[in-house]
């Protein structure tokens, strides 16, 4: 979070953040729309921001009458780095594509509540990734996200529309790979899950496919060998070679 403080003299805001961060301001219109490069303002409102530099931070001065202070809240300045354990600072709603893609010395991970986003293939070939917890607010996984993660025991997928995101989908080839993979748990909002998406997820011993299920993707669940059983609701539409031809799938009405 950044403060903008009304200054009582001579009624500007000041408004502290990191440097190279864009500001346009106008609290008269109270029109703060706070992006990742900073403040936009609509275009029929008047703006007016000096800003100066001092030491990582900028001050942005703009005219103000209505609120003392007022939250503003702030992507921080983030990239990611390979390491052993990572912590991503609250704030950050996304992790790009392929951002930690074969982090092999990568083991644990904590993502907070501000992510929204996890990219194409952003922990692919992570290979030492023994446990993630994907937060609720997470409306969207890019197709192999997690493909590769050879670690990986288990893994609660989050419910897609806590924030608003509706029925989502689990994608291409997103835990492919995963021959550590035993337990899975796929939330009621998921309505498809696609191609390849738990493929050669040779440890996973069972699945329940939630009632919420329309469509599964060609090989969905290919060359899971440890797969004994499936249960799927009957409703669903499957495409070819889904299951293994030794699992038992029961259908549920």
């Amino acid at each position: 979070m950044y403060k903008i403080k009304v200054d009582e003299v001579t009624k500007f805001v000041l408004v502290v953040m990191p440097r190279h961060t864009l500001v346009a301001i106008n609290i008269l219109a109270a029109f703060l729309f706070l992006a990742t490069t900073g403040v936009a303002v609509a275009a029929d409102v008047e703006t007016a921001c000096e800003t100066t530099t001092s030491g990582d931070d900028e001050t942005c001065l703009a005219p103000a009458s209505m609120e003392e202070t007022i939250a503003v809240a702030a992507e921080p300045d983030w990239t990611p780095v390979c390491s052993k354990e990572v912590v991503i600072p609250d704030g950050v709603t996304a992790i790009g594509d392929t951002a930690y893609s074969r982090c092999i010395t990568l083991t644990s991970i904590v993502i907070p509540d501000s992510v929204t986003s996890i990219g194409y293939g952003a922990f692919h070939g992570c290979s030492s990734l023994t446990s993630i917890a994907i937060p609720d607010s997470v409306t969207n996984i890019g197709a192999y996200a997690f493909d590769g993660c050879t670690s990986l025991a288990s893994i609660v997928l989050p419910d897609f529309s806590s924030v608003g995101g509706g029925a989502s989908e689990i994608p291409n080839g997103a835990f492919q790979n995963c021959t550590s993979l035993a337990v899975v748990s796929i939330p009621n909002t998921v309505v498809s899950i696609g191609a390849q998406a738990f493929s050669k997820c040779s440890s996973l011993p069972s699945i329940v496919i939630p009632d919420s299920v329309a469509w599964i993707g060609m090989g969905a669940f290919y060359r899971c060998d440890s797969l004994a059983t499936a249960s799927i609701p009957s409703f669903a539409t499957l495409d070819d070679d889904v299951f293994p031809s030794s699992t038992v799938v029961t259908t549920r009405d």
